[in-house]
């Protein structure tokens, strides 16, 4: 459920961690989804105690990296946090 006067995108790139929990419900997804995608390594997360966050700021900034020749966006590592 949005807050009032926020959108989803806003806080998506407002928030550099979130909860698994909020991150699901702002992408769309199931929590299930969101665990396994970090139990996996396609999205960075940041661990505080016992606590596992999804680093939104990584995220934006994997998915951000330009080509420099084609323009198109790109995975600099494919295999660390999946599609972008």
């Amino acid at each position: 459920m949005e807050r009032p006067g926020t959108s989803a995108l806003a806080l998506l790139s407002a928030v550099p961690v979130m909860t698994k929990e909020r991150f699901a419900e702002l992408v769309g997804v199931e929590v299930g989804v969101v665990r396994g995608m970090l139990d996996r390594g396609h999205l960075p997360a940041l661990k505080i105690g016992r606590h596992r966050l999804v680093n939104v700021a990584a995220l934006q900034a994997r998915c951000l990296v330009k080509d420099s020749e084609s323009g198109f966006l790109i995975k600099e590592e494919p295999a660390v946090y999946g599609r972008c």
